[in-house]
Formats: structure tokens, sequence, C-alpha cells
């Protein structure tokens, strides 16, 4: 015989809510879930706990009526776990969903203690004061401490405790001119895939990488992980206890109807002067999108330039455009001026894993940080590159270093206009006497990258085919482990991958002379026969074989001494009018245009 029970929902403002508390036995009979419905008399989500289902099989029945949208036939419906503040969330073996209600249960009993079921994996308030408190233990974090809710009666006679506002912000001490960022989660209290998408952001941003630290030099991240207390703690869908007939992200261009609304407000104010260049707040849809962005019109140049840096980290990103006024994403780009305000949805797709969630944020931070190095926002190192124009121009140095006999590796961010048979894109020692160079060598057809290294008679090493093209970047790398006797000892990179040989256009030399005279960027010092046509930037040489990993963060925008500093030997930047390399002096330019801006060089991580 099947028993049916009714289990109320979760009531989060209970202290025992995160702790655990005793209820009723449940037989393996069906269990009606009933969620509530505070905001417009729907629900989308539910939440209980029980301590009794040891051992039992119950089926859970949630009636489809009143939900929020219909769910999607691949759409997580149901998780549980014996732990609220967990990461391990286990989907129900079997879902459905039928004519009326959606049904799930498991194959095997329930373990012993509490059970948590919930529609999505649960971030409780609880859990946001601990990873809080874990966050201001970073010296690169300072308390924006915003002040507490005021603790209220409810519905049901249940009280709303007077709750902290938590906000803080995130900086490296450096004296660069900061960009200002705001990130925010829990608009929307059943959203909990935002908190968790915030927490996967700001363990990147805290975890100390290349890509964090750099963004860190240039922004004040402004954070703060839960906009809405008190509805989160009191299991509310998308209000609050003060009123749960309002969307909370329906309010943000009013003063003086919701005291959460009016307290972060207050303090992002303060804190930024009001003065962003982005806003991300982490939202969650209910339905089978792996996650998107939802803008004014991701058209635009800057919401189009992140979207597709979104999609090349997750292909299953996508958008939707929505125009609501009185949201916070429209509170940044109207009255704050943000140049990128975005919610930053995931959605319930079933394969997805909180690991997939939090990643979601991070890459959120990354896409930024890649468009930072664009040199897209107002404040930054600078994107750029020297113009050549194939017949005259170049930058000559006097003798930097005698790298004769020595193991050596190039590096350099090439933008070809113009493919010539001839031309020589880095030329070390090359005058009246020998030199090494990367480039087009005559014996070879265009397109066809070769290193040469000048002796009494030259090695040669060539790719095998058309390796290179007009009108993109590449990151280009040659190592030598020296032996000028065999041309196995050079090899060549493209984008951080090591190309294919032409044997035929390879050969062995003899006796290498010395490399001591002039250094040369497009061109070569002796004349101008071998120029190259197109922008070159980030020129490194070191006197050591460079590393498969540092080769990998070559390619991937690490300036060179941030990918290797050890045996660096010159470093031209080459994205401003400055002719100073450092290591290796002032150059002298014989022509060439300095050429700055989005577009106009490869995106590069400094440290």
């Amino acid at each position: 015989m099947s028993h049916r029970r009714h289990l109320a929902p979760l009531r989060r403002w209970d202290t025992a809510f995160d702790q655990g508390a005793a209820a009723s036995v449940i037989d393996s009979g069906s269990v009606r879930i009933t969620p509530r419905t505070d905001w417009n008399s729907e629900w989308g989500w539910f939440a209980i706990r029980n301590d009794r289902l040891a051992g039992q099989i119950p089926h859970f029945l949630v009636a489809k009526a009143s939900r929020m949208a219909a769910p999607a036939a691949n759409e997580g419906l149901a998780v549980w776990s014996n732990n609220l503040d967990t990461d391990t969330w286990n989907a129900f073996d079997n879902q459905s969903i039928g004519a009326s209600d959606i049904e799930f249960y498991n194959n095997s009993p329930f373990p012993n203690g509490t059970i948590y079921v919930a529609h999505t994996a649960m971030y409780p308030f609880s859990r946001i004061g601990r990873v809080f408190r874990e966050w201001i233990k970073d010296t690169r974090v300072t308390l924006k401490y915003a002040g507490q809710a005021t603790r209220r009666a409810s519905a049901g006679g249940l009280t709303a405790p007077g709750l902290p506002f938590y906000g803080l912000v995130v900086t490296n001490a450096s004296g660069f001119t900061k960009n200002n960022m705001i990130l925010t989660a829990y608009n929307h209290p059943s959203e909990v895939r935002g908190a968790y998408q915030l927490e996967g952001a700001m363990s990147w941003l805290l975890g100390g990488s290349p890509e964090a630290e750099f963004l860190l030099d240039w922004f004040n991240v402004y954070v703060y992980p839960c906009l809405n207390p008190q509805g989160v703690r009191g299991g509310y869908y998308r209000s609050c206890p003060q009123d749960a007939s309002r969307d909370h992200n329906r309010e943000w261009d009013d003063t003086g109807v919701l005291e959460c609304i009016d307290t972060i407000k207050t303090a992002m104010a303060a804190d930024t002067g009001t003065d962003i260049e982005i806003g991300i707040d982490f939202h969650s849809n209910m339905g089978s999108d792996d996650g998107y962005l939802s803008s004014d019109d991701h058209t635009a140049t800057l919401y189009a330039a992140w979207l597709a840096k979104m999609q090349a980290l997750d292909a299953g990103f996508g958008y939707l455009d929505q125009t609501i006024a009185e949201s916070l994403r429209t509170l940044w780009t109207g009255t704050y001026s943000a140049a990128l305000g975005v919610s930053c949805e995931h959605g319930g797709l079933n394969t997805k894993t909180l690991s997939n969630i939090k990643t979601n944020g991070q890459n959120a931070l990354k896409a930024v940080t890649q468009m930072h190095a664009d040199g897209r926002w107002t404040n930054g190192p600078g994107v750029g590159a020297r113009d050549f124009n194939g017949t005259t121009d170049r930058i000559d140095w006097s003798s930097v270093a005698d790298l004769t006999g020595s193991a050596l590796t190039i590096s350099v961010w090439v933008y070809f206009d113009r493919i010539n048979t001839n031309q020589y894109i880095v030329n070390i020692g090359k005058n009246a006497g020998g030199g090494i160079e990367l480039g087009n060598n005559g014996t070879v057809s265009s397109g066809q990258l070769t290193f040469l290294v000048d002796g009494s008679t030259d090695m040669i090493r060539a790719v095998a085919g058309s390796t290179v093209a007009t009108g993109q970047w590449y990151n280009l790398i040659a190592t030598w482990t020296g032996g000028i006797t065999a041309y196995t000892n050079a090899h060549i990179y493209r984008n951080g991958v090591e190309v294919s040989y032409d044997v035929g256009n390879s050969q062995n030399g003899s006796t290498e002379v010395s490399h001591t005279e002039n250094w040369c960027i497009g061109g070569r010092y002796s004349d101008d026969l071998r120029n190259t046509d197109g922008k070159i930037a980030q020129v490194g040489v070191w006197n050591r074989v460079l590393t498969s990993t540092e080769i990998a963060n070559l390619a991937a925008g690490y300036a060179p001494d941030l990918a290797a500093a050890s045996g660096l030997q010159f470093y031209f930047k080459g994205n401003t009018s400055s002719l100073v390399a450092s290591p290796g002096g002032t150059g002298t330019a014989d022509g060439t245009t300095s050429v700055t801006g989005v577009g106009n060089g490869p995106g590069i991580v400094y440290g």
C-alpha cells in the first residue's frame, strides 16, 4: 500500500536549517513536496530535510502546476545530500516528468543521518559567512561591511533575523590607476548556482595565477556575495520577507522600498563612487541552458567581445537579450556608467556539476582578463606593436649580447600584412659578420618559416609548406641547442605547437661565425633587402632553450619576462612608441610606426 505524506519546504530563517532538525518518520511510499509560492504565486525551487529517511526509498512527487517554467527534458530535477554545506550533491537515480507531477527516487535506500532534498545543490546563508571569512584572510582583501538587516516578522509567524550585509574589495597594492568592477550574487534567493559561480570566480581571483594577479594590478574588485540575505535565509524565490510580492531584481531603480536594496546601493556608491567599468551579477535560470549572459544588446562591441571570450572558454555558453529597466545591471550601465554590465546565468542542464558551475564563474573573470590584455578597459598596460612597411623599415640595436656557440630561444609576435619570399623578423649579430635569423630565407617559398645560423656554410631549418598567413597574430618561437652541424638541433613553434619540417630545404652547416655585431627587428642591419611587412611586438631572446611549459605560456600571451625570466638577454615590448628594450638597451628606428589600441597588438599578460 502506498502512503502519501507531505513535507513542508525548508525554512531558511530557522536556526535549525544550518544544523538539521528531526521530522516525522517517512516510509517507502510516495512523498509529496509542496514548494512555497511567495512571489507571483509561482514556485521555482524546493528544499526539504529529514533525519528519518535512513533505509527508505520514497518516491518524491512535486506538482508541476504553478511552476515558474515547464521543466525541460534535459533539466536536472532534484538532488540530495547528507550535508547541507557541501559540493557533494547526488542526482536521483530516477527522474521523470509526468502529466501533472515531477517524480524522482533512488534505487537504493538513503544512508543514516539527516538527508537534504532540493531542486538544485543548496548554498545556505551560513556558507556565505564561512567562505567570506576565508576570503578576508587574504592580504589583498579589505573588508567592506555594510551593516545588517532589520530583524522582522514575516509570513507564518516566523522571524527574519538581523543578518549581515557582506562586502569586500580585492586589489593588488600596485601603483597603477585602477578600474572598478563589481561582482554580486543572490539577487534572487532561489538562484543558488549564482552563489556557486561567485565562489568559483573568487577562488580563481585569489588563486595567485599570473592572469588573476594581472587583473588585480589594474582593477579594484568589489564583491557583495549576498544582495538579499533575509530572502536567502528564509527560502524565498525571488523576493524577501520585507515584501514577498516584489521581484528583488526589479527594484533597483527605487529607493525606500526594500531595505536590502537601499543598503547595498548605498554601500556600492560609497565604495566605487558610482564609477565602474564592469558589473557582473551572477544568476541561474531553471531551464536547460548551459549558461548565458543577459544584456541589453549582445551585438554591442564590449558585450560581443565578452561573449566571444566566454564561448571560447565554454562552447555551450550563449546569450539572451533583455531590457530590464529596474534591474541591477541597468543601474550599473546607467547611473554607474559601466562599460559592461551583465547578468551571468547558469542553467540547470542535468549533466552539469557544481564544478562546471564554479568554472563558469571563473570564466567570467578570465574573459574580462583577456579583454583587459586586449586593451578594452580604460586603464591598462597598453596594447600595440611596431608597424614595418616591408621595404625600408626596421629597428637596430648595437650588439646586445654575444651568443656565439650558445643555446638560445627567440620568441616574437608577428602580424603579416604581406609575406615576402625573403624577410627577416629577428636578426642577431649580423652586419659584415655572421647572424642568426628567424624569418623567411630566399631558398624557400613564401610563407615558409626558417631558422638560420651563419657559418662557413649556413645551417638552415625550414618548415614544411606555408605556416603563416596575412591578417592574424602569430607567436613564433625558435629554439636551438647549439651545434651548427646538425639542423635537427633547431626547433620552430607556431602558437605553441612545433611545426613539421621540410627536410629538402633544411641543411647542416659548418664552422659557426661570430655573432657579435648589430641586432635588428624587421630586417637586417646590412641592407633593406629582406624586411618584414607587418607588425611585430613582444620580442624576447634567451641564452637557453626554454621548457615546454615556458613555450606554452609565451604562446598563451604571457610576457617574456613573466613566462621565463631566467636567461632573458633581450626583451622589446613594442607596445608603445618607446624603443627601449629591457634588457637590451635603446634601439634606433629606421622608419616604422608605433600603432596602439585594440587589434594593433597581441593581448599580453604582464607580471
